[in-house]
C-alpha cells in the first residue's frame, strides 16, 4: 500500500564500544493511525535487517518513535525484545568508521536523497574501501531487505521508508510534502567516518 497517514521519526539508538550511535528514518504510515504495536513491529523489522551487518559488539538498547506531522506529539520508547545486538563476524571495525548507504527516491537533486551511516561493520570489511567479498553481500542483502519491506507496498505493512527534504517541506513543523518514499538504497564501496553530533540528533 502507499503511505497515505502521518510522518513518524525512528531513532534506532545502537552502542558499540562505549559510543552511542543513531540512525534516524522518517516513516509514514500507510494507514490513518497506526497502533503502538504496529509501530513497535516496524522496528524490529528494521532491526532484524540490520543486525546482519553489524557485530555482536553492537546491541540495540532502544529505539525512540515519535509522531512529527502534523506536529511534534510524545515520544514511544521501545527496547526491542527479538532484536537485541548485531550478528555478523567479530571484531568490528574502528568504531569511527562507518558504511555510508545512499537513499534515493528516483527523483534526480540533493532534496531527493538523502545518507544513512551504519558503524560496528566486520573489520575484515576492508581499510580504506570494501574489499571483501563477503561482507559486500552481507551489506547488498541489507539493502534488498530494507526496500523490500520498507518500500510502498513493501511486506513491513506499517510504514514506509522514506527521505525527508527540509528545503521542500520546511521544520516548523514538518509537513507532509517534505517526504518522499525510497525507491532505492545504494551501498557505498568508499567507507565514511562517524559524524557526531549532539545527542538525539542522529548520524
Amino acid at each position: 500500500m502507499p503511505a497515505i497517514g502521518d510522518i513518524y521519526e525512528y531513532v534506532f539508538v545502537q552502542n558499540y564500544s562505549g559510543i552511542v550511535m543513531e540512525t534516524k528514518i522518517h516513516m509514514r504510515a500507510v494507514v490513518a493511525a497506526p497502533t503502538d504495536a504496529q509501530l513497535k513491529l516496524s522496528a524490529e523489522n528494521w532491526l532484524l535487517s540490520m543486525k546482519g551487518v553489524q557485530t555482536s559488539e553492537v546491541t540495540y538498547p532502544q529505539v525512540i518513535i515519535k509522531r512529527v506531522t502534523p506536529l511534534a506529539f510524545d515520544e514511544i520508547r521501545y527496547i526491542p525484545t527479538g532484536t537485541t545486538q548485531g550478528n555478523a563476524g567479530t571484531p568490528a571495525a574502528n568504531s569511527q568508521l562507518c558504511v555510508v548507504l545512499t537513499k534515493r527516491t528516483g527523483i534526480a537533486g540533493t532534496s531527493h536523497r538523502g545518507r544513512m551511516y551504519v558503524g560496528g561493520f566486520p573489520k575484515v570489511a576492508g581499510t580504506n574501501h570494501m574489499t571483501d567479498s563477503g561482507v559486500l553481500v552481507l551489506f547488498g542483502t541489507f539493502a534488498g531487505e530494507l526496500l523490500a519491506k520498507f518500500q510502498e507496498g513493501g511486506t513491513d505493512g506499517s510504514v514506509v521508508a522514506g527521505v525527508y527534504s527540509k528545503s521542500i517541506g520546511g521544520v516548523g513543523p514538518l509537513t507532509l510534502a517534505g517526504w518522499q518514499p525510497i525507491t532505492r538504497w545504494d551501498v557505498n564501496l568508499i567507507f565514511g567516518v562517524q559524524r557526531k553530533r549532539r545527542e538525539g540528533v542522529g548520524i
